[in-house]
């Protein structure tokens, strides 16, 4: 197995980070009151290669983790599952590919999707939960690697089938105020620590790394020794890039209506960067079970509808659905030509924006709530841009997109020469990222409605019955006078 370990410092220090190094040992310590991004990136061996997936991404995301312009963990908070099956032709193999899909998340990540849960995007199927997923480590001991590898929140899991034989797992870990590293059997490992070179990267489009990578590998004595420990510096072209402005979104109750606003907070923005050609605003969420958007009535002004996957019933309640829910992304705005990066009217930024959705009936609550409370992750918010040498994008070390052509949210609907620019996300009071919305349902209990329900089917049958012996009181009666009536 081979573990690419990058420790990334925002600056550069004049503090020594570096506590202890040699052959087979790294100690790393950020300053007071600092602290550490580190990724870590494992290639995997896959004793046993699936039979019927083709692609697998997982991509897992805490409420509190802090992605940054080096490393793209730029989707939603939660657990994200895309998988393309082998046969997309036909369904002669559905059978045993659900069979399989559950059987592989079940070793990974110790749950079960049934295969009605799935929702439908551009290239794949997909799941979505607001919870997080963590990494089975028993599936690892399987495939013989360390259990303690593993315990992130925070990760990007990628399968191919054209490499059969192995995972790739990316996994992010936000604050980290010390680092260490040993020499392990049968793990080659390459440790880096790097901070951002202010005095060159002066532009999104060119990030410098300036710093150090150590290669742990058991070596004693002579030149190979000191061959483990290089001075670095290089330059990625990042494919997601932040913006100081920032967008607030909340939940407006209204009902059944809730209404989804989004405020953008800051001065107009100025894309600047030499690289790019176009910019289109956009924004996407996944949307729970129990929101609905109805593309027929319910698009914002001057926003076109560019994505709407995941389930199109709008009439039945809650509890009668078994997919996940859906994703829609709006283009927002006018496309606007950057041939002026000066000009800031180049890139359209509006005060707010807001979506009217609607919510299903939910079953009847056993206690004295009278909402059930339902949980959906912010709306992702950013600037798509079509960019020149777009190949340089690919030649990072931490570009996503190169490994797998599905998951990434949004990302699968762009083409591979397109750079994001985010806003930074204003966290509501929950600070976790999610909207909380209260959807109106009934009130009683199970009991109740049993014994309302028997009393209302008993009341019933004695109505029929009392109309039934109406009916042959009345015809006894008529038959008696009819008799009565013969014998005179």
């Amino acid at each position: 197995m081979r573990q690419r370990v990058t420790i990334y410092y925002p600056k550069l220090s004049e503090t020594n980070l570096i506590q202890f190094v040699n052959n087979t040992n790294l100690q790393v310590k950020a300053p007071p009151n600092d602290s550490f991004i580190v990724e870590n990136k494992y290639t995997v061996p896959l004793t046993n290669p699936w039979r019927y997936i083709c692609q697998l991404r997982i991509q897992s995301k805490a409420n509190d983790a802090v992605t940054n312009e080096v490393f793209p963990f730029e989707f939603s908070t939660g657990l994200n599952i895309y998988i393309l099956p082998k046969n997309t032709i036909n369904n002669d193999d559905n059978v045993e590919f659900f069979q399989e899909v559950q059987d592989v998340l079940w070793h990974l990540l110790g749950i079960e999707i049934d295969e009605n849960k799935w929702t439908t995007n551009f290239n794949s199927l997909y799941y979505y939960d607001t919870k997080p997923g963590r990494l089975n480590c028993t599936f690892f001991q399987q495939q013989q690697q360390q259990q303690q590898l593993f315990d992130d929140e925070t990760f990007d899991l990628v399968y191919v089938d054209n490499i059969p034989n192995q995972i790739i797992i990316r996994s992010l870990e936000s604050k980290a105020d010390q680092v260490g590293y040993e020499l392990e059997t049968n793990i080659y490992k390459e440790i880096g620590l790097f901070a951002k070179d202010e005095k060159i990267s002066t532009s999104k489009d060119d990030i410098v790394l300036s710093g150090m990578r150590v290669i742990l590998d058991g070596t004693v004595g002579g030149d190979r020794e000191s061959e483990n420990k290089h001075k670095t510096l290089f330059h990625v072209k990042p494919r997601h890039r932040y913006l100081a402005n920032s967008v607030s979104s909340s939940i407006v109750p209204s009902g059944l209506h809730p209404v989804l606003a989004t405020q953008f907070i800051g001065p107009q923005p100025i894309l600047a960067d030499e690289d790019i050609r176009k910019c289109q605003l956009y924004y996407y969420i996944n949307l729970n079970k129990s929101l609905i958007f109805d593309k027929y009535q319910d698009i914002p002004a001057n926003a076109k509808l560019r994505v709407d996957n995941g389930i199109q019933n709008l009439e039945l309640p809650e509890y009668k659905l078994d997919q996940w829910g859906s994703e829609v992304m709006f283009e927002l705005g006018q496309n606007d030509d950057h041939d002026d990066a000066n000009d800031s009217s180049a890139v359209h930024f509006p005060e707010s924006f807001n979506l009217t959705l609607h919510s299903r009936y939910q079953l009847p609550g056993n206690n004295q709530s009278l909402f059930t409370k339902v949980i959906n992750p912010s709306p992702q918010i950013f600037y798509a841009c079509a960019v020149k040498e777009a190949s340089l994008l690919e030649k990072s070390p931490f570009d996503s997109k190169k490994l797998c052509r599905i998951g990434g949210n949004y990302e699968t609907y762009f083409s591979n020469e397109t750079v994001f620019y985010h806003f930074n996300q204003v966290l509501g009071k929950s600070n976790e990222g999610h909207l909380m919305v209260d959807v109106p349902h009934g009130i009683t209990t199970f009991d109740r409605i049993n014994s309302l329900t028997f009393i209302t089917l008993l009341f019933g049958i004695i109505i029929i019955l009392a109309a039934v012996f109406k009916k042959l009181f009345s015809f006894a009666s008529h038959a008696a006078t009819l008799q009565a009536k013969k014998d005179e």
